[in-house]
């Protein structure tokens, strides 16, 4: 049984001549343990799908299987879910509201009923997992850096260790090294604990290196869906949603064109310089 199961969804804003459709019969299946991108312009819907997957938002029509349960089919499951399925809105630290960095990060367990060694213990993980000094738990939020805060607001939701966890543009705003060290610690909460991970970003490199699966999104439609290398793979399809392809597929596709027996279907940087060493190594045996 799939993990998260998303069946013919629809959600409008506003009602009348002023309704928008903003999800329009969005479809499709995550595994646990899978992690998920979710990638498409602006106003395309990508966050409006994310609110209805922890209950937030709650859809016209169509259903939000967790486990195989309906979420929306009582209040104690929707409840539930809240802890079950973590979400961290984009710009998160703005979300931070508690005296201390200890007292925000313990606010989910806390309510979750948990006792308090428990919480401690959770708080304690979490802010090491995120990189979080034991000596910022005692400071205000508002005492931090915005890439401190971002942090802790991400430990808030990892401390109720939710089956699910979603990301709005974690990265949005954080220099490329904070980004990817981010990104990795997702990788290896993944390899810990089996946590399905769903990512909504702009950055189709970072799709393309964290994702099992991406979603494409395009006027409240589900546009695609696959693995990186199948999607990626359709670039006429990709430039019809004025999308690109990473751009080291791109770097690759045009070495291609130029005559070197190279693949063109990579997707990493870390794809790219295996192959170029191959290309070099087997040049050298040539000779």
């Amino acid at each position: 049984m799939s993990i998260l199961e998303v069946k013919n969804l629809v959600f409008e804003y506003g009602t009348g001549k002023y309704k928008n459709r903003a999800l329009d019969d969005v479809s499709f299946l995550l595994e646990k343990g899978e992690i998920l991108s979710i990638i498409g312009h602006t106003g395309s819907g990508k966050s409006t799908l994310v609110q209805t997957l922890n209950g937030l938002l709650k859809p016209k029509s169509g259903e939000v299987l967790f486990n195989g349960d309906n979420i929306f089919k009582n209040n104690l499951l929707l409840h539930q879910i809240k802890f079950k399925v973590g979400l961290v809105f984009q710009y998160p630290e703005y979300q931070l509201f508690e005296e201390t960095v200890f007292k925000d990060i313990s606010f989910g367990p806390h309510n979750m009923g948990l006792s308090e060694c428990e919480i401690k213990k959770r708080v304690m993980f979490a802010a090491e997992f995120v990189g979080l000094r034991n000596d910022l738990l005692q400071k205000s939020p508002f005492d931090l850096s915005g890439g401190e805060r971002r942090r802790a607001a991400i430990a808030g939701i990892i401390a109720m260790k939710p089956e699910i966890l979603i990301l709005d543009e974690p990265t949005a705003g954080l220099d490329p090294g904070s980004g990817r060290r981010l990104l990795d610690n997702l990788i290896r909460l993944r390899k810990m604990n089996k946590t399905t991970i769903i990512i909504v970003s702009h950055s189709m490199e970072e799709a393309a290196r964290i994702s099992d699966k991406i979603m494409v999104m395009d006027h409240s439609k589900c546009a695609m869906f696959g693995t990186p290398k199948d999607v990626f793979s359709e670039d006429k399809r990709l430039t019809e949603l004025s999308l690109e392809l990473p751009q080291i597929t791109r770097i690759m596709k045009m070495l291609k064109s130029r005559g070197c027996d190279i693949r063109d279907d990579i997707l990493t940087v870390d794809e790219a310089v295996s192959e170029i060493l191959r290309v070099i190594a087997r040049g050298e045996r040539h000779e």
